[in-house]
């Protein structure tokens, strides 16, 4: 009789609905218990705890949808309850998240946490370092966080949700990475900085030069009209890849804005609406001989960092 039931309770904890109700029960109990934890989050270590954290949660939310959809006996209904409550779930981390990340400064976190010891005295960690401490960008009062991966994804990089992740760091060269950091740091001051100034998003002034919706462009334009052929695939891009430009290569934005009253535009809404104060008019830090007349990407054009990087100086 003993072997009978134990036998039973092993067979019930082998089905597979079983699984996924204790999945659902545990990581709930898990996550109410985190949640209530974030409130009582002060300073920058327990951020970053809380950071790494919240991606072991991600990932465990992962490991839970694959059980989800090996599960055949389970109903639609099931199934439908289950993702929402992963789904609300998430969102009410995901909006701690941002609240902790506006209440902190620049925060950078490394994945594995590891890497911080090996990138510590890195030249282009230190890159990214002095040019957020810059007065440049230190005075615009940004806040969000810079997760840096060691693994390779098939982007180099992505903004977030008030999060630049930055992938494959120990593959690329150090020019590439910090001129990717400043494409992500475009998304930045497009999607955070510059829609919370006013009651409108300032970068829709930016979008009308040449867009009618995210992707659709304005009939009558061509290359000339942008810095890049990544630009023209969406409106979001356009800007990061013209704010990447304007940064390290002003003089040559400003010789082809010469040829195009839409590049123009573009030109001057950067010195008007995020640079002010004349940062980075009349520098270039580019280091091939000429002005190509198209680029498809600008994160790829070669600069010296060292000029970058003592032009920089200026501003600490």
């Amino acid at each position: 009789m003993m072997r009978i039931k134990l036998n039973s309770i092993l067979f019930l904890f082998k089905q597979p609905l079983f699984l996924l109700y204790s999945g659902i029960f545990s990581l709930i109990f898990f996550m109410i218990i985190f949640v209530i934890s974030l409130f009582f989050i002060t300073d920058e270590d327990e951020y970053t705890d809380y950071l790494q954290q919240h991606r072991q949660i991600e990932q465990d939310m992962f490991l839970l949808d694959d059980v989800s959809e090996n599960i055949q006996d389970s109903s639609q209904d099931q199934k439908q309850k289950y993702d929402q409550v992963i789904n609300d779930l998430r969102e009410r981390v995901q909006k701690k998240e941002i609240e902790l990340s506006t209440h902190n400064s620049v925060l950078i976190a490394y994945y594995p946490a590891i890497l911080e010891n090996y990138l510590q005295s890195n030249d282009w960690v230190i890159a990214i370092k002095q040019t957020l401490y810059s007065d440049i960008f230190s005075s615009k009062d940004m806040n969000f966080l810079l997760e840096l991966y060691k693994k390779k994804e098939k982007i180099r990089g992505k903004f977030y949700n008030n999060i630049i992740q930055m992938y494959g760091i120990s593959q690329l060269n150090k020019n590439e990475i910090l001129s990717v950091f400043i494409h992500e740091l475009g998304h930045y001051f497009d999607i955070v900085y510059l829609e919370k100034k006013v009651l409108f998003d300032v970068s829709d002034m930016f979008y009308k030069l040449s867009w009618i919706d995210i992707n659709i462009m304005k009939a009558g334009l061509n290359t000339k009209d942008f810095v890049s052929g990544y630009a023209m695939t969406n409106k979001y891009e356009d800007f990061a890849e013209s704010f990447t430009y304007y940064v390290l290569f002003n003089d040559d934005f400003r010789e082809k804005a010469s040829k195009s009253d839409i590049l123009q535009k573009k030109y001057n809404f950067f010195s008007s609406k995020i640079f002010r104060n004349d940062e980075f008019k009349k520098t270039n830090f580019r280091t091939t001989d000429k002005i190509e007349e198209y680029y498809w990407d600008t994160t790829k054009i070669n600069f010296s960092l060292e000029n970058f990087l003592e032009y920089l100086k200026k501003w600490i």
